[in-house]
């Protein structure tokens, strides 16, 4: 990853994880700039039709079908 203040590159210094994401803190040995990055898992959903196939959820629809 690229520093944002000076754009050279970054260093792990530690990584946690907290409930389900998992955070890491990177930090820059050029400039000493520090940065939190999160990383979270995306779930895909999946429907079971009568033919026995199965159908991915485009989030498209399901924003769809709320409205």
């Amino acid at each position: 990853m690229i520093c944002p203040r000076c754009a050279k590159n970054t260093k792990v210094a530690r990584t946690e994880k907290k409930g389900g994401i998992v955070v890491r803190y990177r930090y820059c040995p050029n400039c000493g700039y520090t940065i939190p990055t999160r990383e979270v898992p995306v779930f895909h959903l999946f429907t079971k039709e009568e033919i026995a196939e199965y159908e991915e959820y485009v989030n498209e629809e399901l924003t769809e079908s709320k409205e």
